[in-house]
C-alpha cells in the first residue's frame, strides 16, 4: 500500500476502507451485497482486488499445503522429544507421588514380587506371613466376620467373573476381602494388581495404612518398596513397582481408564460402598460390563453394607450375592413420638406448626401436607398424640435435640449412652445454630465438648472430635451424612438423626444447581443408626415418625447420574471412545432421561467441546487431558494464551476444591467483613486470588508466621495448601498436554513444587504466560470468555441470566452484591436454595468490548451498526461503522490466535498474531482507563 497515492484525504480514506471491507467481507456469504452498495469506482477496485486474489489462489494452496506438511512433521518430533524429557525429568524426582501411571513405570530397586517367577513369589509370600508382625495381627483379623466367610469369598471369585459381597457395618470387607485375594494370589504364585475403589479421600488412605498394618509392614513403610500396599488419590499417589494392593478413589481408576494402558495391569478390581450410588462408580460400572467381555480373566467385586443387592446382581449376569453378618452391638431404635414422649416436648414458637409458613422441602409435595396419626400411636399420651397431629416434621426442631440429650445425659436410664454424643444434621447452617445453643446452655457448660464436623470447616479444627475424651468428660459431635460411612468416630454411643440431608440436584433445563433437603432413606437412616453401637448396647432417636420410616420414605437415595450435571460424563463418554453418548448412558444402572443427556450434549456444543456431530472439537481434545470441568478447563487453556495463567491455575484450583475462606463458630459478621478487605477488581474470583497471593507473599516473608495470618484473615492454610498442590498438579497436566512448554529451570522448578516435601515450595508460573496477571480487566474478559453463556446482565435493579431470561440474584457473600456498577457480570454457576432464591456465585465484571470480542458467534450486521451475539441473545449498537469493521477484524484475528494455539499446541505465535495480540492488549489497556 507505501506504493498508492491518491489526490487527497478523504479519497485515501475511501481506499483504506475499501480494502479494510474487502479484507473482512470477501470470504463472507455476504460479500455480494457489499459490493453492490459501492459506488462505481470503488466497485471497480474491489474487481480488481478479487481478480488479483483469484490468480495468487493455485500458489498460496500449494505453499499452504507445504507448510502445514513441514507444521505438522516439526510438531510430532516436539512433541515427542518434549514428551519424554518431562516424563524422565518428573519420574527422575518422583518420591512416592504423582498419578498412579508416573509411579508405576520407576524401576524397583531390588527384585521383590514385581520381579518373581511363581516359585519365588510362593517363597517371598511364606516368607512374609511366617513374621512375627504378620501373626499377630492375624489373630486379630480372625476375630472379624468377614474372616468366617474368607474360604467362600475366594471360592465364589475363582468361580465367577463378578460376585457381590453385601456386609453389615463393622463386618470387615474393606480391610479384609482386598487382602484375601492378594494373599491367596501369592501363595498359589500368580502375579497380581488389585485395585479397591473407595468413593472418599480418607478411606482410601485409611484403609491402606491398615491393611498394610495387617500385613506385617512398617507405618513408613506404605508406598515404598518394602510394602505390598499403597493408595492412589488426587495429587498423592503411594504405589510403587512393587505395589501389589491399591486403594483408590474412582476418579483415579477413570483417569487410568482415559490412558492408553488403561487397566490392562489389573487382574482384580473390587468396588467399595457401591451403595452411595456415585456418579463416577455408576459410569465405571458401564465401562466394566463392556470390559469384562473383552477381559474373562479380570475379576471385579462389589461391595457394600446396604445395598439392593438383587438389582446390581441382574445387571450384571445374575452375579452370585455373598452375605456377611455384622459385628455391632445392638442399638434401640426411638422414633420422633418415642422423644417426644420421653421429653414432655410442646414445640415452642420458633418450630412451626405446619399449617404456618415452612421451609421448602424437596418432600413436602410427595408426602401432602401431613401423614396424619397413624393408628399405632394409640398407646401413646393423648398430648404426645395432640403434638404429632401438629407437628412439623420438615422442620429441625433444635429444643428437642437438647432436651434429648439432657434426658440421655442426666437421666438414670439412658445415661449410660451420654459417653459420646453424635447428632447429624442436614448443613452448615444448621450445625452452627445448634453449636451456639449448646454452647450457651447452662446444662453443658463444664465437662462437656462440643465439635462440629462439616467440610466447609477447617480440617485441622476437627481433629479432636475423632478423640476420646478424658475420663469425666462427655462430648457431642454435630456433623452431616459424611459421618454415615466417611468417617468413624468410634466411641459413640447415642445417635441423635434429624432424618433429613442435603444434596444437589442439577436442572438440565434450566442449567442451574439446586441444593435440596429432603429426607434421608431408609438405608441412610440404618447407616446412622449403626453408628451408636461400635463400641456397647447403643441408643438412637430418629426424629421422624415410624410411619414415615416404614410407609414413606424410599429405601434407597436417588443415585447421582439421576440428579447431576451430565456433562462430565458425556466428556468421558468421548475421551474412553465408548461409541454413541445416548446409547452408552442408556446402559446404566438407572439411565439419565434421554432429554437430559440431549441438554448436556448440547451446552458442550455451546462451548465450542463438541461437534453438532457429537465428536470433540480440537478445544474438547484438550479439555478432555485436563482433570477440570469444560469452563474450568477452558479458562486455564484462554489464559495461557492470554497472559494470566497464574491467576486462571489458582481459580481453577479453587473452584475445583475447596474455598481459601473459613468461618469459625460464632464469627460469619467478622470473617465477611474480613473477606471484603481482599476485594480486587469487583471479582469473586480475583477477591480469593488476592487472598491466596498475601498468604503466599507471608510464606515467603521471612520472620513472618502464616498460621497468624491465617487466623486474622479467617483463611485455612490446610485449604491454601491442597490449593496450592493442586494448581501444581494443573500446571503439569498442561504440559504434559504440550500446551505449555517449559525450559529445564523451569521444569525442574515444577518437579520441586510437586515432589518436595520437607520445604513449602510454590508453583513456578513462567512470566510470560503471566505477564497479564495483575490485569484486572484482561483476567475478568478471559473468565467472561471462558464461562459464556453463564452471563448476567443488568435487569433493573435486578439480574438476569442471558441463557434463559431468568432472573438471579446474587449470593450474600458475594464482593458484587449491591454494589456492583457494571452491566454484565459473568458466574460459574447459579444455585437454587431451599428458600427459592435463585442465586450467581463466583461473580465477575466484564465490558461490552470483552464480550464483543470473543463471546458466542457474533454477526456484524454493517449497514445497520448493530453488532448481535448468538442470534439476539447480546446486541451492540455501534454508531460509527469504522468501528465495527474494526472490532470483527480484531475478533477474526484474535479467534484465529486462540484456534491455532489449541489446534497446534506448544507452537509459539506467527509474528502477525503477536502484533494482533499487542493491539488487544493496548485496546484492553484503554478499556480500563476508561473504567476509572
Amino acid at each position: 500500500m507505501a506504493t498508492v497515492a491518491t489526490p487527497d484525504t478523504v479519497q485515501s480514506e475511501a481506499y483504506i476502507s475499501t480494502v479494510a471491507l474487502f479484507l473482512v467481507f470477501s470470504t463472507s456469504p455476504k460479500e455480494e451485497k457489499a459490493y453492490l452498495r459501492l459506488p462505481p469506482n470503488w466497485r471497480d477496485l474491489w474487481a480488481e482486488f478479487a481478480e488479483l486474489r483469484k490468480a495468487k489462489t493455485d500458489a498460496v494452496d500449494r505453499e499452504t499445503v507445504r507448510e502445514f506438511r513441514e507444521m505438522f512433521r516439526e510438531q510430532i518430533t516436539t512433541e515427542e522429544e518434549d514428551g519424554v524429557v518431562l516424563k524422565n525429568g518428573f519420574r527422575k524426582r518422583n518420591k512416592g507421588t504423582g498419578t498412579p501411571e508416573e509411579v508405576e513405570v520407576v524401576k524397583p530397586k531390588s527384585n521383590g514380587f514385581s520381579m518373581a517367577n511363581p516359585e519365588q513369589l510362593r517363597d517371598l509370600w511364606q516368607r512374609k506371613c511366617s513374621t512375627a508382625s504378620y501373626q499377630r495381627m492375624l489373630i486379630s483379623r480372625m476375630n472379624l466376620p468377614m474372616f468366617r466367610f474368607r474360604d467362600a469369598a475366594l471360592s465364589a471369585i475363582s468361580c465367577n467373573q463378578v460376585i457381590i459381597i453385601c456386609g453389615e457395618t463393622g463386618c470387615g470387607k474393606s480391610t479384609q476381602l482386598p487382602a484375601f485375594i492378594l494373599e491367596h494370589e501369592l501363595s498359589q504364585g500368580r502375579q497380581c494388581k488389585v485395585y479397591c475403589t473407595e468413593p472418599r479421600r480418607i478411606s482410601a488412605i485409611s484403609l491402606a495404612q491398615r491393611v498394610s498394618e495387617e500385613l506385617g509392614e512398617q507405618k513408613k513403610d506404605i508406598g515404598t518398596d518394602r510394602s505390598l500396599v499403597g493408595y492412589a488419590i488426587r495429587l498423592e499417589s503411594y504405589v510403587t513397582a512393587q505395589t501389589r494392593l491399591v486403594y483408590a478413589t474412582v476418579g483415579i481408576v477413570l483417569r487410568m481408564l482415559e490412558s492408553a494402558k488403561g487397566l490392562d495391569d489389573i487382574t482384580h478390581l473390587v468396588l467399595d460402598e457401591i451403595h452411595e450410588r456415585s456418579i463416577d462408580t455408576d459410569f465405571l460400572l458401564i465401562v466394566l460390563r463392556s470390559l469384562m467381555v473383552q477381559r474373562p480373566e479380570l475379576k471385579v467385586v462389589l461391595m457394600s453394607a446396604t445395598v439392593d443387592a438383587q438389582k446390581f446382581s441382574r445387571y450384571l449376569n445374575n452375579a452370585p450375592i455373598v452375605v456377611v453378618p455384622g459385628r455391632t452391638f445392638p442399638v434401640q431404635a426411638k422414633y420422633l413420638e418415642d422423644a417426644i414422649e420421653l421429653t414432655d416436648h410442646t414445640p415452642d414458637g420458633d418450630h412451626q406448626s405446619f399449617t404456618n409458613e415452612v421451609e421448602d422441602h424437596e418432600d413436602i409435595v410427595a408426602d401432602g401436607a401431613s401423614s396424619g396419626i397413624p393408628n399405632q400411636l394409640t398407646s401413646y399420651s393423648p398430648k404426645t398424640r395432640n403434638t404429632l397431629s401438629k407437628y412439623n416434621e420438615y422442620q429441625i426442631d433444635y429444643s428437642l435435640i437438647v432436651k434429648i440429650i439432657e434426658k440421655v445425659a442426666y437421666a438414670p436410664l439412658y445415661s449410660k449412652y451420654s459417653r459420646a454424643v453424635l447428632i447429624f444434621l442436614p448443613g452448615i447452617a444448621e450445625i452452627r445454630q445448634l453449636n451456639d445453643m449448646l454452647h450457651g446452655h447452662p446444662s453443658f457448660s463444664q465437662g462437656w465438648l462440643v465439635y462440629p464436623l462439616h467440610s466447609t470447616i477447617a480440617s485441622e479444627d476437627q481433629q479432636q472430635a475423632f478423640l476420646v475424651p478424658p475420663p469425666g468428660v462427655r462430648k457431642i459431635v454435630i456433623a452431616t451424612n459424611i459421618a454415615e460411612t466417611g468417617i468413624t468416630i468410634p466411641d459413640v454411643t447415642c445417635v441423635i438423626d434429624a432424618g433429613k440431608h442435603k444434596e444437589m440436584r442439577f436442572d438440565e433445563r434450566r442449567q442451574l444447581s439446586r441444593l435440596v433437603q429432603s429426607f434421608i432413606s431408609r438405608a441412610n437412616a440404618k447407616q446412622r443408626r449403626g453408628r451408636a453401637g461400635r463400641v456397647q448396647e447403643g441408643l438412637c432417636f430418629h426424629l421422624f415418625t415410624k410411619y414415615r420410616h416404614d410407609e414413606l420414605m424410599a429405601e434407597q437415595q436417588t443415585p447421582e447420574m439421576l440428579r447431576l450435571s451430565l456433562q462430565d460424563l458425556v466428556m468421558r463418554v468421548k475421551t474412553c471412545k465408548l461409541g454413541d453418548i445416548e446409547q452408552t448412558l442408556s446402559d446404566a444402572l438407572d439411565p439419565p432421561s434421554s432429554r437430559n443427556i440431549r441438554r448436556a450434549i448440547d451446552a458442550l456444543v455451546e462451548v465450542n467441546a463438541l461437534t453438532p456431530t457429537e465428536e470433540l472439537t480440537h478445544l474438547g481434545q484438550q479439555l478432555a487431558k485436563l482433570p477440570l470441568d469444560a469452563h474450568l478447563g477452558k479458562l486455564v487453556l484462554l489464559a495461557s494464551v492470554f497472559g494470566c495463567l497464574d491467576f486462571a491455575l489458582t481459580t481453577a484450583a479453587i473452584l475445583s476444591s475447596k474455598s481459601p475462606f473459613v468461618t469459625p463458630m460464632g464469627a460469619k459478621k467478622q470473617a465477611d467483613t474480613v473477606r471484603l478487605g481482599f476485594k480486587r477488581g469487583d471479582s469473586d474470583l480475583l477477591t480469593a486470588y488476592n487472598a491466596y497471593c498475601a498468604w503466599r507473599r507471608v510464606c515467603t516473608t521471612p520472620g513472618t508466621s502464616e498460621a497468624q495470618f491465617c487466623r486474622r484473615s479467617f483463611l485455612s492454610p490446610q485449604n491454601l495448601s491442597n490449593i496450592e498442590d493442586l494448581k501444581a498438579q494443573l500446571l503439569a497436566s498442561l504440559v504434559d498436554a504440550g500446551f505449555v512448554t517449559l525450559n529445564n529451570e523451569e521444569r525442574a522448578a515444577l518437579n520441586q513444587a510437586r515432589y518436595a516435601s520437607r520445604y513449602r515450595t510454590f508453583v513456578p508460573v513462567p512470566s510470560h504466560l503471566a505477564a497479564n496477571n495483575d490485569n484486572d480487566l484482561i483476567a475478568n474478559s478471559v473468565v467472561a470468555w471462558s464461562f459464556y453463556p453463564k452471563l448476567l446482565v443488568r435487569d433493573g435493579k435486578g439480574w438476569c441470566n442471558v441463557a434463559n431470561n431468568q432472573s438471579v440474584s446474587l449470593h450474600p457473600t458475594s464482593v458484587n452484591k449491591g454494589v456492583s456498577s457494571s452491566r454484565y457480570l459473568s458466574f460459574y454457576h447459579i444455585m437454587q436454595s431451599s428458600t427459592k432464591f435463585t442465586n450467581a456465585h463466583e461473580t465477575s465484571p466484564c465490558t461490552d468490548v470483552a464480550l464483543a470480542l470473543l463471546a458466542g458467534e457474533a454477526d456484524f450486521r454493517l449497514y445497520a451498526g448493530v453488532l448481535v451475539i448468538d442470534g439476539n441473545r447480546l446486541r451492540f449498537a455501534v454508531s460509527n461503522w469504522k468501528t465495527l469493521v474494526a472490532l470483527k477484524m480484531m475478533r477474526t484475528r484474535l479467534k484465529e490466535t486462540v484456534s491455532r494455539a489449541v489446534r497446534f499446541a506448544g507452537k509459539p505465535l506467527s509474528g502477525q498474531q503477536v502484533k494482533w495480540m499487542d493491539l488487544w492488549r493496548r485496546v484492553m489497556e484503554q478499556e480500563g482507563r476508561k473504567a476509572k
